[in-house]
């Protein structure tokens, strides 16, 4: 009887727990301390509770100098204690902190995991904290697990609370433009709604401000070129602007028509619009502006058009 209790006994944690792994743990700069032990404990948590792994930490200050060495950590891993080594690497891209999990399997030599979960505030670490274990525990990747509805997707990859100085983009766009205020009627041409194409080369100067450079197309009409400036009132998923443009544009139909009449002149375009669906990478937007060209007299349309950014990175 004794025997039989004493082999119980040794059962208990095999059957408590099963896959036993370790976290190679440091002291990271980029994060705050207390952030980050949050972190590593919400993932501990799910990870032993959830998925009934044993999960030791080691604290290594010199981690950052060979984990992306193989046989390095396994040298220093692996004693037939642990299946598998955790680390987590911490980055700022502007004002979202990355946590990386990187997750290297000790018997076969290799990372087996390698994920992003991005994070722009405090309240994200629980949620960061259960994906990574998700992760782990149902050994597939982020973006399966938000395909197959066991993970909800990570707001903060469609969100962009605030831009960063020198953050560039690329926008393309379409409308229409109705002539309003013309004196002769020949501002667009013998047209009185013109399709407006336009493309910009945007920069972001502080968080609510950006500076852009554009090139109109008034097909069939004229083309311009000017110097914008936008203030972006509430960064954020969906936000309004408003602001100018300032520049020269050239009326080539109508000179077709009335050779006597001038081709163009000083450009001015006061605008507003709203931004939706606004990512780290890509900005969908609708705007209305009023155009004004001084050409014999102030010539003038309302413009309404839609586009999308393309953003890149920034400092």
């Amino acid at each position: 009887m004794k025997r039989v209790f004493l082999m119980l006994m040794l059962l208990i944690p095999v059957l408590t727990f099963g896959e036993k792994v370790v976290i190679a743990d440091y002291t990271p700069t980029t994060i705050d301390e207390s952030a980050r032990k949050s972190f590593v404990s919400l993932f501990i948590d799910d990870l032993s509770g959830k998925y009934n792994y044993s999960v030791s930490t080691v604290i290594d200050s010199n981690l950052p100098n060979y984990w992306g060495d193989i046989d390095k950590i396994g040298n220093k891993f692996r004693n037939g204690e642990y299946s598998k080594v955790i680390i987590f690497k911490y980055y700022y891209i502007n004002e979202t902190l990355i946590i990386r999990m990187d997750v290297l399997d000790l018997l076969s030599r290799k990372f087996i995991i390698n994920e992003n979960f991005n994070l722009s505030n405090p309240d994200d670490i629980e949620y960061a904290a259960k994906a990574a274990a998700t992760v782990l525990g149902e050994g597939k990747s982020l973006d399966e697990l938000v395909k197959n509805g066991i993970l909800t997707p990570n707001e903060v990859t469609t969100k962009k609370v605030k831009r960063s100085k020198g953050e560039n983009s690329f926008g393309l766009s379409t409308g229409y433009m109705w002539n309003t205020l013309t004196y002769d009627g020949l501002y667009a041409g013998h047209y009185k709604k013109v399709l407006m194409l336009n493309c910009s080369f945007i920069t972001e100067t502080t968080d609510n401000s950006r500076v852009s450079i554009n090139f109109d197309w008034p097909v069939a009409a004229g083309i311009a070129a000017s110097i914008g400036y936008s203030y972006i009132t509430h960064p954020g998923v969906n936000t309004a602007y408003f602001g100018f443009d300032f520049g020269a544009e050239y009326d080539y139909a109508r000179k077709d028509i009335n050779p006597n009449s001038s081709i163009g002149g000083v450009l001015l375009r006061p605008k507003v619009g709203f931004i939706i669906l606004n990512s780290y990478y890509t900005s969908v937007y609708i705007e209305g502006a009023g155009r004004f060209v001084t050409t014999d007299f102030l010539d003038s349309g309302l413009e309404v058009k839609a586009g999308i950014l393309f953003r890149g990175g920034g400092n």
